[in-house]
């Protein structure tokens, strides 16, 4: 089965990651340098499924605005289980669709491509209405447990906290990946009633109820390798570690890090551009005698936010604003303007040949520092996704290298970056690292010591293109 045009995909991305510890929608916690999403959205794409069907609710707005329009978007007002959620999608899926695959936004990160395409053709094969992946665990612990019947086949998931202790000893468990008939999905998801306990409608219920149709209710079990449930800070720091160890395995010896800001985006012209914007439109809401502390109130949140979490962080900055003079709306519409500039006019002279150019050479990652909704806009709107092999995102430089440097252990890096601050803590973190200064912006008077670096230019990437070419011969 190489043809995917009968399947459409649904990516459960509504929930809240409040147990975690932020206030932030489960799937935007990031995993090494990206949103968990991030992962779930790449691995359909590397399957071959174009349609894509992404369920948002808490913070609705900023999961879109980190995925961009790579997936189309369905609101579940309320979160009321993973079949309710299930169910508002289908209402949005075109005919033509025989196969629905489900996954979750939030675990779906180490996924093979290969898993899911077996998992897709075996469900196919078998005439299956069900498909699911299982896995192994030695410590279950509060997982849904896979009950079967003498004969092997599925009858049931059970939730931990209501087996039995002869249940409780079962190893296999749900992973929570699905394919589905589209026709019988659509007729039985009516069928789930709303627990007693909390309201929610769960999906895993369509499993005891196809085994009770007498339908082909299918499973393929996974190595423990490929799943990660992340419902804690510890399983966030092991599911990053995993990742690292993950990408670090599959790198290839030269690379190319190139900071995004001020080495491939004018920062400072978008500051100054995004400082007129943001004023006109305060000035416009406010009364005369306020106009002045707007003004000076946004700007004032906007630091607060930066000194404590040590990054600029755009969505929590409008945010703040908006409480501190209490109109929630005015959150929405400072967003929207950082989220809508077209940052492709901000790009530096000769930014995409360079980067074209490096990537014929080597293998080619951007970082940035900040929110995890900004940053991947400013990546999207430019038109760089495409010229790059990846991208990370971290809250702090420093920080991010040590996990960008276990991820290419062993690789001779070339750090590309307008401060020299970044490639001397880079350098602390991992001294393969070579430093390439481009002096511009804010930082280009630096004057700490340039002996690490391997080359300074001013200004120019086309000549600092042909500085490190002729390094590289040399």
């Amino acid at each position: 089965m190489n043809n995917f045009n009968h399947i459409s995909a649904i990516v459960l991305a509504a929930g809240k990651g409040t147990r975690i510890g932020q206030e932030l929608p489960k799937v935007l916690y990031r995993v090494a340098g990206k949103p968990m999403i991030y992962y779930s959205l790449s691995l359909l794409d590397r399957v071959g499924i174009k349609d894509k069907n992404v369920v948002i609710g808490f913070k609705s707005d900023e999961v879109k605005a980190s995925i961009g329009r790579s997936a189309n978007y369905v609101y579940q007002w309320q979160q009321k289980g993973t079949a309710d959620a299930v169910k508002t999608a289908l209402k949005e899926i075109t005919s033509g669709v025989e196969t629905i695959l489900v996954i979750n936004g939030d675990d779906s990160a180490f996924y093979k491509s290969s898993t899911i395409r077996r998992l897709l053709r075996s469900h196919e094969e078998q005439g299956a209405m069900l498909s699911f992946l299982t896995i192994r665990k030695k410590e279950p612990g509060s997982l849904g447990r896979v009950k079967r019947d003498q004969d092997g086949r599925v009858v049931t998931i059970i939730e931990a906290k209501e087996a039995s202790p002869q249940e409780l000893e079962i190893t296999e468990v749900n992973a929570g990946c699905y394919c589905f008939n589209f026709e019988w999905l659509r007729i039985n998801v009516e069928q789930i009633k709303a627990q007693a306990s909390n309201g929610e409608f769960y999906l895993t219920d369509l499993i005891s109820l196809a085994s009770n149709q007498g339908k082909i209710v299918n499973s393929q079990e996974v190595g423990e390798d490929e799943w990660y449930g992340i419902n804690s800070k510890e399983e966030l720091a092991l599911a990053n570690r995993n990742m690292v160890k993950r990408l670090q395995a599959r790198k290839q010896p030269l690379l190319f890090l190139v900071n995004l800001d001020n080495t491939i985006i004018d920062v400072d012209r978008i500051k100054q551009d995004l400082d007129k914007e943001i004023n006109t439109f305060l000035s416009s809401i406010s009364n005369n005698g306020d106009k002045k502390d707007y003004i000076q109130k946004f700007w004032q949140a906007y630091d607060e936010v930066k000194k404590d979490r040590g990054f600029v962080d755009i969505p929590e900055a409008c945010r703040v604003f908006a409480s501190q003079v209490q109109n929630d709306y005015l959150a929405e519409s400072l967003k929207n303007i950082f989220f809508s500039l077209s940052f492709e006019d901000y790009l530096l002279p000769d930014a995409y040949s360079f980067l074209e150019s490096l990537h014929n050479m080597g293998e080619l990652v951007l970082i940035a520092e900040g929110d995890l909704v900004y940053q991947p806009i400013k990546i999207r709107k430019a038109g760089l996704i495409p010229l790059v092999d990846d991208y990370f995102v971290f809250e702090n430089i420093g920080e991010g290298i040590k996990q960008i440097s276990a991820i290419y252990k062993d690789w001779d890096i070339l750090m590309i970056d307008d401060q020299l601050v970044n490639i001397a803590e880079a350098k602390k973190v991992s001294p393969q690292i070579k430093g390439v200064w481009l002096q511009y912006g804010e930082y280009q008077n630096e004057h700490l010591d340039k002996k690490d670096m391997v080359i300074c230019y001013e200004q120019s990437l086309a000549q600092l293109l042909g500085k490190i070419t002729s390094f590289l011969k040399s």
